[in-house]
């Protein structure tokens, strides 16, 4: 097997969904406090076209017909010429590995991911090459006060050409459709709504991620008042007990991590009740 499929296998992956100013970076600053986890930033919702191309390889040679293989003697199911399609899967999990920006302070992270608000360009493709995936998604409940952010503000043009009633409208329909997408897929979630951050909260989502022998004794404040700036508290600095341990991933049918059942602010993954 190629050492890429070793790589990509050998992390707990998780993706951080979000719908913008819902505390997505709060949650990434807040995670990547911990030693063994490093989360990157927004890629532009490149997974799902990484995933495009795996579908393209699985795609039956008779619906290819416009490419033309000449002089072609493999398998009819197969229009890259005999490939394996695991292998197509973990290079392209490769892609994603290499591709995300390394923190020369943490010594071979387990746990591994990015965070996105272009969930609708990220939820498939995170399953589909991401082995065991899980996610931990992001909103708010006011979605006016969201509205009224300033990343949201900037796009009130946006709103009104798509003729919504009121500002929070469309925020509301993202935020319903973000919930029912990551149910669809069925892999594990921990919600946690923006109003609900508190220490505690933090630390159950350490325990579900699976980080012990270490909790945070505070939050940062990512994006304060609406805009980009931070307040000066270093995320590392609120862990408590700094030798932290997170148990390396167990798989098992079909790719998915097994691990202790998550208790407290983990919900079941479909909408909110508004």
């Amino acid at each position: 097997r190629p050492r890429v499929m070793h790589e990509c296998a050998s992390h707990s992956w998780l993706v951080i969904l979000g719908t913008g100013r819902s505390g997505s970076t709060t949650i990434l600053s807040m995670l990547n406090a911990v030693p063994q986890i490093q989360i990157s930033g927004e890629n532009y919702g490149m997974m799902n076209p990484l995933a495009y191309v795996l579908t393209r390889h699985q795609a039956p040679l008779s619906k290819l017909k416009h490419l033309n293989f000449k002089g072609y003697s493999g398998s009819s199911r197969s229009p890259w010429y005999g490939v394996n399609g695991e292998e197509v899967r973990d290079s392209l999990c490769s892609v994603v590995l290499r591709l995300a920006p390394h923190d020369k302070t943490k010594h071979r992270p387990l746990i591994r991911g990015f965070k996105e608000v272009r969930w609708e360009r990220s939820v498939l493709g995170a399953v589909a090459l991401l082995p065991g995936v899980r996610f931990v998604v992001s909103y708010r409940r006011d979605t006016s006060g969201q509205a009224a952010s300033g990343w949201h503000s900037w796009n009130g043009s946006a709103r009104a050409a798509a003729g919504w009633a009121s500002p929070n409208q469309g925020i509301d329909e993202a935020t319903r459709a973000m919930l029912e997408a990551v149910n669809a897929t069925g892999r594990p979630a921990f919600h946690l709504p923006l109003e609900d951050f508190s220490t505690a909260a933090f630390n159950q989502l350490l325990r579900w991620v699976g980080v012990t022998n270490c909790s945070f004794r505070g939050v940062v404040h990512e994006h304060s008042g609406g805009g980009y700036s931070a307040d000066a508290a270093d995320p590392r600095s609120l862990i408590e007990q700094r030798s932290c341990h997170v148990a390396r991933a167990r798989r098992g049918a079909h790719g998915a991590v097994v691990q202790r059942r998550g208790t407290g602010l983990r919900e079941r993954a479909g909408p909110p009740h508004w």
